[in-house]
């Protein structure tokens, strides 16, 4: 356990009662670097030894003070993802990956701030999705899913993509062609994986660079700037090149 935490102001004024519900809720098997998961009351109430109608009041005196937030089985702390080390690449990406799934009113809750300013990205884009059912599935029948990722990847992707686009984009939606686009976001999967596809489209929309634009804001675009959008640079057959040159050669093209 991290001696931040009982050297945390907001601890010190807890009674022991609370003190352990806090800790566990910060440090049990289910949490996890964003601190959103799923966890009952009966099940905080039996790990802790604690009556569940205590456990519901100090649940109810944490949400009060802004600290937590409960609802629907699910449970946010407010600052567990400012005290982890956002700048690890890999802790930051399992953030975004549980911020993926997680219902909205806990990504709102959250303290994004700082890992939005160290990823680049807005606040607003991040926090406007609905939430997804999945977050209810934690870790169950992984490589199960994983699979079924791959087999359905050209129809799933291509519904996220037109999803995202009405949600993101408040123009005229421009048909997209089923086969090739399916194929090209079904090859972007196969490169990066269904993870860092949605992550970098929920970069893409912020993008004002002429090529995007004049194709407004489509599959073929998107396809073309991923891997700018994952890691500030891709590979080509002339080797690495920088986001600008990348930019600069589709504006000539």
């Amino acid at each position: 356990m991290s001696t931040y935490f009982w050297n945390d102001p907001y601890v010190e004024t807890c009674n022991p009662h609370e003190k352990l519900v806090y800790s566990y809720l910060c440090f049990n098997q289910n949490d996890n670097n964003a601190g959103i998961y799923l966890v009952s009351r009966g099940t905080i109430a039996g790990e802790t030894g604690l009556p569940i109608q205590e456990v519901i009041d100090i649940l109810n005196k944490f949400e009060t003070d802004g600290k937590t937030m409960y609802k629907d089985n699910v449970i946010a702390i407010k600052n567990r993802i400012k005290n982890q080390n956002i700048k690890n690449t890999p802790i930051r990406l399992s953030i975004f990956k549980v911020l993926a799934k997680s219902p909205k009113w806990a990504v709102e809750f959250v303290d994004i701030d700082f890992l939005c300013e160290i990823q680049g990205i807005n606040k607003e884009s991040l926090m406007s999705h609905e939430g997804y059912p999945s977050v209810q599935d934690k870790d169950k029948g992984k490589d199960k899913g994983k699979d079924k990722d791959k087999s359905n990847s050209t129809f799933s992707a291509l519904k996220y993509f037109i999803d995202e686009y009405l949600k993101n984009l408040k123009t005229k939606y421009i048909p997209a062609n089923p086969k090739k686009d399916g194929n090209l976001l079904k090859l972007i999967i196969t490169n990066h994986g269904v993870d860092n596809f949605k992550l970098a489209l929920s970069r893409y929309w912020t993008k004002k660079e002429n090529f995007i634009t004049n194709r407004k804001y489509d599959v073929t675009a998107f396809n073309s700037v991923v891997g700018i959008l994952l890691t500030g640079t891709i590979v080509s057959k002339s080797g690495q090149k920088s986001a600008e040159e990348v930019m600069r050669e589709m504006r000539i093209k």
